[in-house]
């Protein structure tokens, strides 16, 4: 990580400070996703960088205007020293033209010296972090084209498992186009969440 590891708060639970322990210390050189002349054109951004989601997402606000989702690591409790949280995240990406979707899996640890049996990564409630779905607010999806609302329906189909929000954006350009693309959509969206 970027950011130091919070070891007071990191040694309240199971396996955690020591996962999380410094063997050392390296200089890195990082770049703002604007400054690399290759990215120009974002459909989908999935981050995972140990508590700077939000610095790449302000060092990418060229590349990300017209990203149609995004997939960060957010973390509920300060793991890191002054690291943003995900109510942090959110508010910059609300005010960025974008909702929270949903969250995917989460990781939790049991506080010492309580231990699930079998389950050393395990917790009980304490969510400690989880990868946050992020969409464009949905009273803008009109102002998308209809290669855009097709990019995330596929991205809703096959990263989300949002079969409801893929077939609400086939839907939107069905009815742009005069088609009916959703009538087959929602037989393969019906086999899946019956897991067929």
């Amino acid at each position: 990580s970027l950011f130091k590891p919070n070891t007071p708060l990191l040694s309240v639970f199971n396996d955690l400070e020591e996962l999380v322990h410094p063997v050392a210390e390296h200089p890195v050189q990082t770049h703002r996703l604007d400054d690399i002349p290759e990215i120009c054109d974002v459909d989908f951004l999935k981050a995972d960088v140990q508590g700077a989601e939000l610095m790449v997402l302000k060092g990418g606000q060229r590349c990300l205007a017209n990203a149609v989702a995004m997939q960060l690591e957010v973390e509920f409790v300060p793991l890191y020293e002054n690291q943003p949280l995900f109510a942090d995240v959110d508010s910059y990406l609300r005010a960025k033209g974008f909702l929270f979707h949903t969250f995917n899996g989460y990781a939790s640890r049991c506080y010492k010296p309580f231990a699930m049996p079998g389950k050393k990564y395990s917790g009980v409630r304490q969510m400690l972090w989880s990868d946050a779905m992020f969409i464009p607010d949905l009273l803008r999806f009109d102002s998308l084209t209809n290669e855009k609302l097709l990019k995330l329906a596929l991205i809703s189909h096959a990263i989300f498992g949002s079969y409801d929000l893929a077939a609400r954006l086939i839907n939107l350009v069905d009815m742009r186009e005069g088609t009916d693309r959703v009538s087959r959509y929602a037989k393969i969206a019906e086999k899946k969440i019956n897991g067929k």
